[in-house]
């Protein structure tokens, strides 16, 4: 073999192992994603262009908005605004808020009595989803008792399409965002709870604790990958792992203060996710069917919370995956859930033998409490 013809073996030979090196190289490295931890930390525009990556990948939906289209929803609900800080600053008292569906009517008369007999001094905000007009004249009425109690017609036609699924709460950091932007600090409870006669006292004292990390809830037993789908893990780019002892806050009860830290930080990605149909509800997930007896308890139910789910991501990042910071403890509760007994009972009276048996309740656990001190100071 000539020499010129051994050359050009060589340089062919040298060629591919170039092609294979340059192969394994970008294999390795060259498709990682940098983690939503970081991200976070970057400018507004930089969350919004990366909090809830590749929609337009995952979903050949026509429907699916653009992300110009849900930046400017962004932009409506007060992010990315120049006068953003006026907003921060506007920390008041928090507004107590719910929102009302068809058949809630019932049920909503005990939040909105309890608050007006034992929180009067709290500002009251309904907003009413599907109800029909006679359903909102009945809360209307209940409403107008107390010069501090308000309705608001939640508009669904600003917001996509899959907002108006309301099994998948969309509608609830939406209107959290709503109402932090005009007040500065909300308490949202679901209508299902009533406030306790002494919830007034405890109600400030929480709402106090809140303003430490700009956020405050009460924990379940699951943690946040038991009831999360995967897919929204991908989404938020993290994996499912970092959340097995993550246990969760329930947005049914939560206590939000406007800061910059909240604003940027927690509110900006949950309502993103919220507005985006393939980041709250990933395709197969669903609230019920769950398989709450698997072992261990980290392992995916089956059953995927939407908005609890995303918030608690969220929140994972934000506080280094510790809910510590930002939880209460159960004896805190300025609230209960009414129970099926209880529902059956208000039929018939109308919560006036409910309440009235709280607060003879109340004033007789004041009455041991007040003997109890006195025989502790008496020895």
């Amino acid at each position: 073999m000539s020499f010129a013809c051994q050359m050009r073996i060589k340089g062919i030979l040298l060629l591919l192992l170039c092609i294979l090196i340059t192969s394994v190289f970008y294999c390795l490295i060259g498709d990682q994603k940098p983690p939503f931890g970081t991200l976070v930390s970057e400018t507004h525009r930089q969350i919004s262009q990366l909090v809830v990556p590749a929609v337009s990948d995952l979903s050949s939906s026509n429907n699916q908005q653009s992300s110009e289209e849900l930046d400017e929803k962004l932009r409506e609900l007060g992010f990315f605004s120049e006068n953003a800080n006026a907003n921060w600053q506007n920390i008041s008292l928090p507004m107590f808020v719910t929102a009302v569906k068809s058949g809630e009517t019932q049920i909503v008369k005990g939040f909105i009595r309890s608050i007006q007999d034992f929180y009067p001094d709290a500002s009251l905000l309904l907003y009413v989803l599907d109800l029909d007009d006679d359903e909102i004249s009945l809360i209307n009425r209940l409403c107008n008792i107390s010069n501090s109690c308000s309705l608001r017609k939640f508009q669904f036609e600003r917001y996509p399409s899959h907002v108006n699924d309301l099994n998948m709460y969309a509608f609830r950091p939406i209107i959290l965002q709503e109402v932090l932007n005009q007040t500065g600090a909300a308490v949202w409870l679901d209508p299902n709870y009533y406030v306790l006669p002494s919830g007034s006292t405890k109600a400030k004292k929480v709402i106090e604790e809140a303003k430490k990390e700009g956020i405050l809830s009460w924990t379940i037993q699951k943690p946040t990958a038991a009831l999360t789908h995967p897919r929204m893990f991908e989404f938020f780019r993290t994996q499912s792992e970092k959340y097995y002892f993550h246990r969760m806050i329930e947005p049914s009860s939560i206590i939000i203060y406007n800061s910059r830290r909240i604003h940027s930080q927690l509110m900006l990605p949950w309502v993103r996710c919220a507005l985006t149909q393939y980041c709250i509800a990933p395709i197969g997930a669903q609230r019920f069917g769950c398989r709450l007896n698997k072992k261990p308890m980290y392992r995916y139910s089956g059953c995927h919370h939407y908005d609890m789910s995303a918030l608690n991501i969220v929140l994972g990042f934000m506080f280094n995956f510790s809910e510590k910071p930002y939880v209460a403890d159960e004896e805190e509760k300025f609230f209960k859930p009414i129970s099926s007994e209880e529902l059956d009972e208000i039929i018939d009276n109308d919560y006036n033998d409910l309440f009235n048996k709280l607060r003879s309740d109340s004033t007789l656990n004041e009455t041991n409490l007040q003997g109890k001190r006195r025989k502790l100071f008496s020895r």
